[in-house]
Protein backbone atom coordinates (compact mmCIF):
# COMPACT_ATOMS: atom_id res chain seq x y z
CA UNK A 1 0.00 0.00 0.00
CA UNK A 2 2.70 2.50 1.00
CA UNK A 3 4.74 1.46 -2.01
CA UNK A 4 1.82 2.34 -4.30
CA UNK A 5 1.35 5.71 -2.62
CA UNK A 6 5.06 6.47 -2.86
CA UNK A 7 5.06 5.48 -6.55
CA UNK A 8 2.11 7.79 -7.24
CA UNK A 9 3.78 10.65 -5.36
CA UNK A 10 7.02 10.11 -7.28
CA UNK A 11 5.13 10.08 -10.59
CA UNK A 12 3.34 13.31 -9.65
CA UNK A 13 6.63 14.95 -8.66
CA UNK A 14 8.30 13.93 -11.90
CA UNK A 15 5.33 15.16 -13.93
CA UNK A 16 6.10 18.66 -12.61
CA UNK A 17 9.52 18.44 -14.26
CA UNK A 18 8.14 17.69 -17.71
CA UNK A 19 9.75 19.25 -20.74
CA UNK A 20 6.47 20.48 -22.23
CA UNK A 21 6.40 24.30 -22.70
CA UNK A 22 3.36 25.82 -21.04
CA UNK A 23 3.68 29.34 -22.46
CA UNK A 24 2.67 30.79 -25.76
CA UNK A 25 5.29 30.68 -28.51
CA UNK A 26 4.97 34.48 -28.90
CA UNK A 27 5.54 35.12 -25.19
CA UNK A 28 7.32 38.46 -24.76
CA UNK A 29 6.98 39.58 -28.37
CA UNK A 30 4.28 42.09 -27.48
CA UNK A 31 6.55 43.80 -24.97
CA UNK A 32 9.46 43.80 -27.43
CA UNK A 33 7.22 45.37 -30.09
CA UNK A 34 6.09 48.08 -27.65
CA UNK A 35 9.69 48.93 -26.73
CA UNK A 36 10.67 49.04 -30.40
CA UNK A 37 7.74 51.31 -31.24
CA UNK A 38 8.60 53.72 -28.42
CA UNK A 39 12.33 53.94 -29.19
CA UNK A 40 13.23 56.97 -31.30
CA UNK A 41 16.70 55.82 -32.34
CA UNK A 42 17.58 52.18 -31.61
CA UNK A 43 21.20 52.81 -32.57
CA UNK A 44 21.65 55.88 -30.33
CA UNK A 45 24.36 54.22 -28.27
CA UNK A 46 26.34 53.45 -31.42
CA UNK A 47 26.52 57.10 -32.50
CA UNK A 48 26.05 59.51 -29.56
CA UNK A 49 25.94 63.26 -30.23
CA UNK A 50 29.23 65.12 -29.93
CA UNK A 51 27.66 68.00 -28.00
CA UNK A 52 24.76 68.43 -25.61
CA UNK A 53 21.32 69.09 -27.13
CA UNK A 54 20.68 72.69 -28.20
CA UNK A 55 17.74 72.94 -25.79
CA UNK A 56 19.96 72.19 -22.79
CA UNK A 57 20.25 75.31 -20.66
CA UNK A 58 23.34 75.13 -18.44
CA UNK A 59 21.67 76.76 -15.43
CA UNK A 60 18.62 74.51 -15.72
CA UNK A 61 20.79 71.39 -15.91
CA UNK A 62 22.80 72.55 -12.90
CA UNK A 63 19.57 73.01 -10.94
CA UNK A 64 18.40 69.56 -11.98
CA UNK A 65 21.65 67.98 -10.81
CA UNK A 66 21.56 69.91 -7.52
CA UNK A 67 18.01 68.75 -6.79
CA UNK A 68 18.84 65.22 -7.83
CA UNK A 69 21.81 65.11 -5.47
CA UNK A 70 19.60 66.30 -2.60
CA UNK A 71 17.39 63.27 -3.08
CA UNK A 72 20.27 60.80 -3.00
CA UNK A 73 20.67 59.47 0.53
CA UNK A 74 23.88 60.43 2.27
CA UNK A 75 24.23 57.07 4.01
CA UNK A 76 27.73 56.51 2.68
CA UNK A 77 29.12 59.63 4.38
CA UNK A 78 27.62 58.94 7.81
CA UNK A 79 28.75 56.24 10.16
CA UNK A 80 26.15 54.66 12.37
CA UNK A 81 27.32 52.89 15.46
CA UNK A 82 24.85 50.66 17.20
CA UNK A 83 25.65 47.95 19.68
CA UNK A 84 24.47 44.47 18.86
CA UNK A 85 22.01 43.12 21.40
CA UNK A 86 21.08 39.45 21.55
CA UNK A 87 18.23 38.27 23.74
CA UNK A 88 18.30 34.59 24.54
CA UNK A 89 15.53 32.85 26.35
CA UNK A 90 12.51 34.53 27.86
CA UNK A 91 14.34 37.48 29.43
CA UNK A 92 14.30 36.29 33.05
Amino acid sequence: MTRTILTLLLAAALAGCSDYPRVDAAFGKSQAQMIQAQTLDPQAAAHPPARAPALADGQRLENVLTEHRKDVPQQATRQVSQTAQFDVGNGQ
